[in-house]
């Protein structure tokens, strides 16, 4: 593999997650999965935000693309990261709730009932009350 390809690679497979992000903000809520997990819900997504993150993704794919070959790659870099920034802008308060509250403790599904919690182990001062 030449070096010149890892650009090219590297373009296809964000251009890849641009066209993912633009047909998720495209496509109606809960067409891939159906129901919700969580036990509290979700803050809603800004889908203007996600297409414009996907574009921005589409922009630096371009750049990544046309090499040094392509007059507009700069044009292209620049509108790119400006359409990231704006999208994650306006889908700020989304995406620091996905990042914040993850884990199995926020999921729906019933905990397992194990009994009463038994007390833990003694510490210094109980130790010396009972030797008394």
């Amino acid at each position: 593999m030449r070096l010149e390809m890892i650009p090219l690679v590297a373009g296809g497979l964000v251009a890849l997650l641009g066209l993912l992000l633009l047909l998720d903000a495209w496509l109606p809520d809960y067409t891939l999965v159906r129901r919700e997990r969580r036990r509290r819900a979700r803050r809603e997504r800004s889908r203007g935000g996600e297409a414009m993150i996907g574009l921005g993704l589409l922009g630096m794919a371009g750049a990544f693309l046309g090499l040094d070959v392509w007059r507009y790659r700069i044009v292209a870099a620049l509108a790119g990261t400006a359409l990231l920034l704006l999208g994650m802008f306006r889908s700020r308060a989304y995406l620091s709730e996905v990042l914040r509250f993850r884990g199995a403790s926020r999921r729906a599904d019933p905990p397992i009932d194990r009994g009463p919690v038994p007390p833990g182990p003694p510490g210094p001062d109980r130790a010396r009350e009972r030797v008394r």
